[in-house]
């Protein structure tokens, strides 16, 4: 069962009958001073419920972001900066101001009651943004490429996992419908802005400005096809499912400032011209509900997070969809190991391929107790990928060198603070190893005993919440 965890902040209006959210009250609209406290129930039986805030408010969840620096279960937060991460704001935001107003039906079956094609010019991909969502129960909003028809249908449970926002589809054209659920009220959509990447007709752009990671400048990459890695968006990271709970981790700079990002698969090969990302169809797609995090850029660096993923709009997760998932090492890698890597680093050889899924193998040369250094081809956008030794997950991308010294370092999987976030991600897990002082500790639980007293309680609890943190975004 779980626990519930009271979370306190300033209150927003809320109405618990339907799923509503107001983003002009969000900005404008003064706080009174009332105080709200919001129950979060840790580690859902139900992993679609998991990282779910049951009042569907996204004021709600854009409160917490603003008030609570530590992420933890439930809670949320993204993207950061570091030497190898892609442009954090791989989008950009393009007014569109749309109201459905209040609809009904009074159909028996369920009735699309609006709809309107949103397009924005030279676009090549969009994601929208709600700001006002009321959805009776068993109304949803049907969303269409007009490019390649891939469509995706949420209700107002799917929305609020999703945060209030949508997969991302291709080209500059989506057909947003409401449809209403038989004899209902009072269903209405809304939003002023919509996220999309724009690519000018004739201009093309680099794929990147350095070959940053690439060992003695020979780029040995080839594409692969793992279903257990995926590219981080909107930040262009990638992070790796680790156990059937669908649970990932990537690197702290990955996760540190945002609210929305999303788990992408099965991504299909960028434009050749411009190295513009395209996705996969919704199906693929899959929002992160919560994290730990811990991104430090003084040394020791500190480069971790360990993210909660929901489900996509067909209600799978990712281990549910693919069945495949890569474990965490039981024991650490050793100077002059082989290592691997799968991610979406960029490619200034191959522009098709850059940000999409590649392979890239090498050896460990250096290693001390935080990360490990090894000669093997990174690239940005491959910041959290998973390091492999027996196929299993050592280590995440953290930081890329030059290519004549090749130090690309990476965040050591068996950190403790690192091991202890993954470990209370599960608070059933360390709420069982909570045997009492004098009892044996379990090898298992070793992970959880932070303050190293060999006894698993809330002091360690408290001190896992307090380790998790992530620097500020830099300014832009």
């Amino acid at each position: 069962m779980g626990v519930a965890f009271l979370i306190d902040f300033a209150r927003p209006i809320v109405d618990n009958a339907i799923d509503r959210v107001s983003a002009s009250e969000r900005f404008t609209r003064p706080w009174n001073g009332d105080r709200l406290l919001i129950s979060l129930t840790a580690n859902s039986a139900d992993p679609r419920r998991r990282g779910a805030l049951t009042l569907g408010s996204r004021k709600v969840l854009n409160t917490l972001r603003s008030r609570l620096l530590i992420t933890f279960l439930g809670l949320f937060a993204a993207p950061g900066f570091a030497q190898n991460t892609p442009d954090l704001q791989t989008d950009e935001f393009a007014p569109y101001t749309l109201d459905s107003g209040k609809l009904g039906t009074t159909e028996r079956d369920a009735s699309v009651v609006f709809e309107e094609t949103i397009t924005v010019r030279d676009a090549v991909r969009m994601r929208l943004y709600f700001s006002e969502v009321e959805l009776r129960p068993g109304s949803s909003v049907r969303m269409t490429s007009m490019l390649d028809g891939g469509t995706q249908e949420l209700d107002g449970d799917g929305l609020t996992m999703w945060n209030y926002t949508s997969a991302y589809f291709n080209g500059g054209s989506v057909h947003l419908e409401l449809i209403a659920a038989p004899k209902s009220v009072d269903n209405r959509i809304a939003f002023d802005r919509v996220a999309v990447k724009i690519v000018q007709a004739g201009r093309g752009e680099p794929c990147n400005e350095t070959d940053c990671g690439i060992c003695g400048g020979v780029d040995d990459r080839v594409p692969s096809f793992e279903l257990w890695a995926g590219r981080l968006m909107p930040t262009g990271c990638t992070a790796s499912i680790y156990n059937t709970a669908s649970s990932a981790v990537t690197a702290g700079h990955c996760s540190a400032c945002d609210l929305d990002q999303i788990l992408q698969f099965n991504v299909p090969l960028s434009d050749p011209g411009s190295c513009s990302m395209n996705a996969p169809g919704p199906e693929h797609q899959f929002p992160i509900t919560g994290h730990l995090c811990r991104w430090s850029r003084v040394e020791p660096l500190t480069d971790w997070s360990v993210m909660t993923v929901g489900t996509n709009h067909l209600g799978e997760t990712p281990y549910e969809r693919y069945g495949v998932y890569r474990p965490i090492a039981s024991v650490p890698a050793g100077q002059g190991d082989p290592v691997e890597v799968f991610g979406y680093g960029m490619d200034n050889d191959d522009r098709d391929r850059s940000q999409t899924q590649q392979h890239s193998t090498g050896h460990l040369f250096h290693l001390d107790i935080h990360d490990y250094y090894c000669w093997v081809d990174i690239m940005n956008g491959n910041s959290g990928s998973a390091l492999l030794h027996d196929g299993e997950i050592i280590g995440v991308v953290s930081v890329c060198s030059n290519a004549k010294e090749c130090w690309n370092r990476f965040s050591r999987i068996d950190a403790p603070e690192f091991a202890a976030a993954r470990a209370s991600m599960n608070f059933s897990h360390f709420a069982g190893c909570m045997s009492g002082p004098g009892q044996p500790l379990a090898p298992a639980c070793e992970p959880a005993d932070i303050d190293a007293d060999n006894d698993v309680d809330m002091a360690d609890f408290a001190a896992v919440q307090s380790i998790s943190g992530c620097e500020s975004c830099p300014p832009g």
